[in-house]
Protein backbone atom coordinates (compact mmCIF):
# COMPACT_ATOMS: atom_id res chain seq x y z
CA UNK A 1 0.00 0.00 0.00
CA UNK A 2 1.47 3.26 -0.81
CA UNK A 3 2.40 5.43 1.70
CA UNK A 4 1.81 8.27 -0.49
CA UNK A 5 -1.81 7.16 -0.91
CA UNK A 6 -1.99 6.44 2.64
CA UNK A 7 -0.38 10.24 3.65
CA UNK A 8 -3.28 11.85 0.93
CA UNK A 9 -6.07 9.98 2.11
CA UNK A 10 -5.14 10.36 6.22
CA UNK A 11 -4.67 14.52 4.90
CA UNK A 12 -7.80 14.54 3.24
CA UNK A 13 -9.59 12.96 6.35
CA UNK A 14 -7.92 15.85 9.00
CA UNK A 15 -9.01 18.43 6.26
CA UNK A 16 -12.85 17.50 6.41
CA UNK A 17 -12.32 17.43 10.11
CA UNK A 18 -11.17 20.74 10.37
CA UNK A 19 -13.30 22.31 8.34
CA UNK A 20 -16.70 20.56 9.72
CA UNK A 21 -15.07 20.46 13.55
CA UNK A 22 -11.74 23.15 13.79
CA UNK A 23 -11.32 21.89 17.27
CA UNK A 24 -10.62 18.24 16.48
CA UNK A 25 -8.59 19.30 13.62
CA UNK A 26 -6.63 22.12 15.47
CA UNK A 27 -5.67 19.17 18.18
CA UNK A 28 -4.46 16.96 15.06
CA UNK A 29 -2.11 19.90 13.82
CA UNK A 30 0.67 19.46 16.22
CA UNK A 31 0.86 15.68 16.42
CA UNK A 32 3.27 13.57 13.71
CA UNK A 33 1.90 11.55 11.54
CA UNK A 34 3.12 7.97 10.71
CA UNK A 35 2.18 5.04 8.51
CA UNK A 36 2.92 2.11 9.90
CA UNK A 37 2.27 -1.44 10.76
CA UNK A 38 2.82 -0.86 14.39
CA UNK A 39 -0.86 -1.18 14.49
CA UNK A 40 -3.52 -3.01 13.20
CA UNK A 41 -6.03 0.18 12.97
CA UNK A 42 -4.89 3.56 13.65
CA UNK A 43 -3.82 4.47 17.22
CA UNK A 44 -2.06 7.61 19.14
CA UNK A 45 0.90 7.06 21.23
CA UNK A 46 3.67 8.87 23.22
CA UNK A 47 7.11 8.13 22.31
CA UNK A 48 10.39 10.16 22.82
CA UNK A 49 9.58 12.32 19.71
CA UNK A 50 5.74 13.28 21.47
CA UNK A 51 2.47 12.77 20.38
CA UNK A 52 1.85 10.79 17.30
CA UNK A 53 -0.80 9.29 14.95
CA UNK A 54 -0.38 6.11 13.68
CA UNK A 55 -2.18 4.66 10.74
CA UNK A 56 -1.83 1.40 9.11
CA UNK A 57 -1.82 1.92 5.74
CA UNK A 58 -3.81 -1.21 4.83
CA UNK A 59 -6.57 -0.49 7.38
CA UNK A 60 -7.11 2.96 6.41
CA UNK A 61 -6.87 2.50 2.53
CA UNK A 62 -8.49 -1.24 1.97
CA UNK A 63 -10.59 -2.11 5.04
CA UNK A 64 -12.04 1.20 5.60
CA UNK A 65 -13.35 2.42 1.63
CA UNK A 66 -15.56 5.59 2.96
CA UNK A 67 -14.61 8.78 3.02
CA UNK A 68 -16.70 9.79 6.05
CA UNK A 69 -15.29 6.66 8.10
CA UNK A 70 -11.97 8.05 7.82
CA UNK A 71 -12.86 11.27 9.14
CA UNK A 72 -14.26 9.16 12.19
CA UNK A 73 -11.65 6.79 12.74
CA UNK A 74 -9.57 10.46 12.79
CA UNK A 75 -11.85 11.88 15.39
CA UNK A 76 -11.61 8.92 17.03
CA UNK A 77 -7.56 9.33 17.96
CA UNK A 78 -8.15 12.72 18.57
CA UNK A 79 -10.97 12.06 21.08
CA UNK A 80 -8.37 9.85 22.65
CA UNK A 81 -5.87 12.94 22.84
CA UNK A 82 -8.39 14.69 24.43
CA UNK A 83 -9.61 12.74 26.88
CA UNK A 84 -5.94 12.10 27.85
CA UNK A 85 -6.59 8.49 27.78
CA UNK A 86 -2.75 7.91 26.38
CA UNK A 87 -1.39 9.63 30.03
CA UNK A 88 -3.65 7.90 31.90
CA UNK A 89 -2.32 4.52 31.01
CA UNK A 90 -1.76 1.79 34.16
CA UNK A 91 0.52 -1.11 33.27
CA UNK A 92 -1.44 -2.53 36.55
CA UNK A 93 -5.12 -2.71 34.26
CA UNK A 94 -6.00 -5.26 31.91
CA UNK A 95 -4.71 -3.47 28.81
CA UNK A 96 -7.51 -4.78 26.24
CA UNK A 97 -10.21 -3.99 28.80
CA UNK A 98 -8.55 -0.63 29.39
CA UNK A 99 -8.83 0.08 25.32
CA UNK A 100 -12.45 -0.80 25.24
CA UNK A 101 -13.16 1.21 27.74
CA UNK A 102 -11.71 4.26 26.48
CA UNK A 103 -13.23 3.16 22.93
CA UNK A 104 -16.38 3.12 24.90
CA UNK A 105 -16.07 6.51 25.47
CA UNK A 106 -14.59 8.39 22.39
CA UNK A 107 -17.12 6.40 20.01
CA UNK A 108 -19.84 8.01 21.63
CA UNK A 109 -18.77 11.64 20.69
CA UNK A 110 -17.26 10.70 17.09
CA UNK A 111 -21.11 11.76 15.43
CA UNK A 112 -21.72 12.66 13.07
CA UNK A 113 -19.28 10.76 11.11
CA UNK A 114 -20.53 6.98 10.81
CA UNK A 115 -17.98 4.31 12.67
CA UNK A 116 -16.26 1.87 10.71
CA UNK A 117 -17.97 -2.01 10.77
CA UNK A 118 -16.75 -3.48 14.14
CA UNK A 119 -16.20 -0.08 16.10
CA UNK A 120 -16.65 -0.62 19.92
CA UNK A 121 -19.76 1.16 20.78
CA UNK A 122 -22.50 0.34 23.94
CA UNK A 123 -24.32 -1.65 21.90
CA UNK A 124 -21.43 -3.92 21.53
CA UNK A 125 -22.53 -5.37 24.85
CA UNK A 126 -26.38 -5.40 24.89
CA UNK A 127 -26.77 -7.68 27.67
CA UNK A 128 -24.86 -5.20 30.20
CA UNK A 129 -27.42 -2.88 29.48
CA UNK A 130 -24.15 0.09 29.56
CA UNK A 131 -25.29 3.97 30.24
CA UNK A 132 -23.78 6.32 28.00
CA UNK A 133 -21.87 9.58 29.19
CA UNK A 134 -19.35 7.36 31.84
CA UNK A 135 -15.75 8.07 32.43
CA UNK A 136 -13.59 5.04 31.19
CA UNK A 137 -12.77 4.25 34.56
CA UNK A 138 -16.42 3.76 35.27
CA UNK A 139 -16.60 1.54 31.77
CA UNK A 140 -13.25 -0.20 33.06
CA UNK A 141 -14.63 -1.40 35.99
CA UNK A 142 -17.66 -2.78 34.55
CA UNK A 143 -15.94 -5.13 31.73
CA UNK A 144 -13.74 -5.86 34.63
CA UNK A 145 -16.24 -6.89 36.87
CA UNK A 146 -18.01 -9.55 33.71
CA UNK A 147 -14.19 -10.65 33.14
CA UNK A 148 -13.83 -12.01 36.68
CA UNK A 149 -16.98 -13.30 36.84
CA UNK A 150 -15.95 -15.27 33.66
Amino acid sequence: MSEARTSEAIGRSVIELLLAEPFYGHLLGSVTRHITDKTQTAAVAVTNDGVQLWVNPDFFLKTIRRGKERTAVIKHEALHLLFKHLFRWDTAKHSTLFNIAADLVVNQFVAPWPLPAGAITLATFPDMELPPDQTMDWYYEQLMSLHQEL
